[in-house]
Parts: structure tokens; sequence; C-alpha cells
């Protein structure tokens, strides 16, 4: 399976040896890395291979220097959907209003009579493309309710373990047992796929699944109150 990664901060960090922790894992995910982070000018660096990170030339690039960012989302490939392309390797991006959203997925979903915009695409990229649809439809009004929606109905259809991000706030969600874990240190939060060994004292838990959880700055300010689940959907939105 894929594997997630996720940090929200008050301030700038260096995250070199998360990164380079969570990056090594590459040999068993070998079908493609992406990176994006929130660096001091608020404009998202945005890195993605299809191949194996420990096999790229430009990551250890990338790391060599100071990463000091408040705000990412990185993904390493286990290809179960789609080709081995750059187009099918996580993070995905839409253009939604003014902001880039980009989110990555972990898990397998199967949606019946969907739609997909490109018939090269990933099962990913539908839950991104049903969410950019609708903050469309929507003229981005309380978008967080919208994706609440968009969420519940999807996640019957498989295993979907969630972040994205539109630049200020990070998304989480996941409707399996022990599908993220989180990590909350002082003036921040990173979140994993698997804990990450890192050199200090750190207790990792799973987040709370089936409901949205957002963060920004670091600190949680909305979390979902009821279960999210769609147990009987009426119309496909897709």
């Amino acid at each position: 399976m894929c594997e997630l990664f996720g940090f929200s901060a008050r301030k700038k960090f260096n995250i070199n040896n998360v990164l380079k922790a969570f990056f090594s894992r590459s040999e068993y995910h070998p079908h493609g890395w992406g990176l994006v982070m929130y660096g001091d000018n608020g404009c998202p660096t945005f890195i993605k291979e299809p191949i194996a990170a420990n096999m790229s030339n430009y990551l250890p690039i990338v790391l060599e220097k100071p990463v000091k960012i408040d705000l990412a989302i990185a993904h390493i490939r286990y290809a179960t959907k789609g080709k081995k392309s750059i187009s099918n390797t996580h993070p995905f991006v839409s253009r939604i209003k003014n902001d880039d959203w980009f989110l990555a997925h972990n898990g397998t979903i199967e949606i019946p009579n969907s739609k997909k915009e490109n018939i090269d695409s990933t099962d990913s990229e539908l839950i991104l493309q049903a969410i950019s649809k609708e903050l469309i439809l929507t003229n981005c009004i309380n978008p967080i309710n919208h994706i609440e929606t968009i969420i519940s109905k999807l996640s019957v259809y498989g295993k979907m373990n969630l972040l994205f991000t539109n630049g200020q706030q990070l998304f989480v969600f996941s409707n399996r047992t022990q599908g993220i874990y989180s990590l909350t240190l002082d003036g921040c939060v990173l979140f994993s796929t698997k804990p990450i060994t890192l050199n200090t004292d750190t207790n990792w838990f799973p987040v709370a699944i089936n409901k949205l959880i957002v963060f920004e700055k670091g600190r949680e300010i909305y979390r979902t109150k009821e279960v999210l689940i769609n147990e009987s959907i009426e119309r496909m939105i897709i």
C-alpha cells in the first residue's frame, strides 16, 4: 500500500530528518514519490517523480539544505490503480477558485458508474475531482461542510486515508482503524501512515476514524462531531 506524511506548524520548522526517514521507506513503495511544501513565500514547492524516492537524483538535492516549512504533504506510491506515470503520482493538484488544492490518498475505492476525466486516472484522482466539483459549484462557501458531504459519500466505497490542503489548512480523514497516526509536538503536528522513529521520545496515536479533522498552523480548528459515513447513497456525485 501507499504511505502518507503530513505536517502543520505554527512557525517554520526544519523537517529534513523526518522527511528523510519517511522517504527511506520507498524501497517497498517503488512506483513514485511526491512532496508539496510551503516555505517562506507562502507558495507551494511541488515535486513528484514516478520512481522510487531512493532512486531519485533530485530528492537528495532537495533535502541537502534545510527544509524550513510550516505545511507539507508527502507520499510514496505502491501502485494498485492506474499506470506508473507522473500523472498518476501523488499528490494530485486541482485549481479551485484562487487556490491550489493538493491531495494524497492511501487505499483503494471502487465507485460504481464513475466517470474519469482522464481514462488513465486513478481512484485517488476521482476523490479530488469530486471535491473540486463540489467546491466550485458552491463557490467555496462553507467548504468544510461540502467536503464532509463528499467524503461521507465516497468513504463507503473502500479504504480512504486522505491528507489534503489548500495551502492554509491541512485536512485529515481516515476510515480505517490505525489508518493514519498523528504526533503532536510543541507547535506542530505530524501525520504518517506508520509512526516515524525520531531521536526524541515520541508517542504516535491513531487518528479518529470517519471524522474529518482540520488543522491550521499546527492547531486543530475543526473536527466532525458525528461519524462521517453515508450507508445509503441516493445519487452519484461523479
